[in-house]
Order: structure tokens, then C-alpha cells, then sequence
């Protein structure tokens, strides 16, 4: 009777060892994808956009700078070209001839 009790307790440590071995290697592998992913840059843009007026206000983050940031006006078909780096606490106003509809602003970043 003795002998069952540890075969269980043998079948639960292997068990044990083998799903902490598993675990240990997908953490290993996620962490080394992640790193190897190139991120822009993280920053917080709050918009305020009138029929004749766009203003960002840029509030925390990381800086954009002009020759990799873009800034488009889907449904109006506008492109905002930054003139100078948008730096945190900074804003950005353009006026544009009179926009009607649903515009959506997109903030794109390319590293090249």
C-alpha cells in the first residue's frame, strides 16, 4: 500500500517540473520577441478639430519629429507635415478650408 501513495507523489513532482519547465521556456521566448519588436514612439495627443481648425496638443510622451512623423485627416483628405519637432506640452494648430463630415485623425510613424 505504501508503494502507490509514492508513484502518485512521483507522477505529481514530474508533472510539476515538467509544466515550471514549460512555462519558464514561453516566458524566455515572449520576453525575446518582445524585445525584438521596434516600437515607436509612445505619446499622448489630444485633438480638437473645428470646420476650419485642427489643433494636437501634444501631453506627455516621447518627442515626434518631422521627418518620421505624419499626420493624416482620413475623410478630409488632409496631410499635416510636422515643421518641427512636437515636443511634450507643445501644440500644433493648422487651418484647412472648410471640413464636413465624420473626419477620423490618424498619427502615423515611420522609422525610414
Amino acid at each position: 500500500m505504501n508503494r502507490a501513495q509514492s508513484d502518485s507523489i512521483g507522477v505529481i513532482l514530474l508533472v510539476a517540473v515538467i509544466s515550471l519547465t514549460i512555462t519558464t521556456t514561453g516566458v524566455v521566448v515572449l520576453t525575446e520577441w518582445q524585445s525584438g519588436i521596434d516600437q515607436g514612439p509612445v505619446a499622448s495627443i489630444d485633438s480638437e478639430i473645428t470646420p476650419i481648425n485642427v489643433t494636437l496638443g501634444h501631453r506627455g510622451g516621447d518627442v515626434l519629429y518631422p521627418q518620421n512623423t505624419t499626420i493624416h485627416l482620413i475623410g478630409a483628405d488632409e496631410e499635416i507635415s510636422l515643421d518641427e519637432p512636437l515636443e511634450p506640452g507643445t501644440s500644433l494648430s493648422r487651418e484647412f478650408d472648410r471640413l464636413d463630415g465624420t473626419i477620423e485623425l490618424l498619427v502615423v510613424y515611420d522609422p525610414r
